[in-house]
């Protein structure tokens, strides 16, 4: 609303002149999702506009802002002064946003983790529309919120290791150790790290 700067959702029998009545202000919904009993929360906006979503949520203080939305990650199209496009010769398709990211789900990332976050995801997308001269994507989270696993990675990157020493230094990022003293599997990093132990490493990603 350009009068008073507010973000609203519009609804299908919105009248522009009747904003308060017709469509539904953001806050609104952002206080339906900081009374959600879930610890971790993912909301994804993908409107024109949309990062105004970011400035909607920090309109109270930083403590009530943690207390709100902890386990909270907000992601938006694009800022709040722009637009989110879609590909003019393929109206049927979705927006340029919508579609990178159902892309990235159903084909995966060529990077060497079994699932990927939504931050990793958005952060990749971000990457290449800034090539393509296309908005920019918004994020931000409440304690880590972003780091929560989102999909599993179908392309994530397959290898075998074996490796017998008492002292592992920098082998990979994240792996699947089996121990086979203890009879167990179980996921670790083991970057920067040392083990006294005998592992192998196998088809991680």
């Amino acid at each position: 609303n350009p009068d008073n700067y507010k973000l609203y959702f519009a609804t299908s029998t919105m009248d522009v002149n009747y904003l308060g009545d017709d469509a539904i202000e953001a806050k609104v919904v952002l206080e339906k999702i900081s009374r959600s009993a879930a610890s971790r929360k993912i909301f994804v906006v993908d409107a024109c506009h949309s990062g105004g979503i970011h400035n909607t949520m920090g309109d109270t203080s930083e403590a009530a802002l943690m207390k709100n939305y902890e386990g909270v990650h907000f992601v938006s199209a694009c800022d709040e002064d722009s637009t989110a496009l879609f590909p003019k010769n393929k109206p049927e398709e979705p927006t340029f946003f919508t579609g990178a990211i159902v892309s990235r789900v159903r084909q995966g990332m060529d990077i060497s983790k079994s699932f990927l976050s939504l931050r990793e995801i958005v952060d990749d997308i971000t990457i290449e529309f800034m090539g393509k001269n296309l908005p920019k994507p918004q994020q931000s989270s409440m304690l880590n919120a972003d780091n929560m696993p989102f999909v599993k990675n179908v392309r994530a990157r397959n290898m075998k290791i074996d490796i017998n020493t008492e002292h592992c230094g920098k082998v990979v990022d994240s792996s699947c150790i089996s121990n086979s003293n203890n009879g167990y599997t179980e996921s670790k990093t083991v970057n920067d790290k040392k083990m006294n132990a005998n592992v192998s490493i196998a088809d991680w990603g």
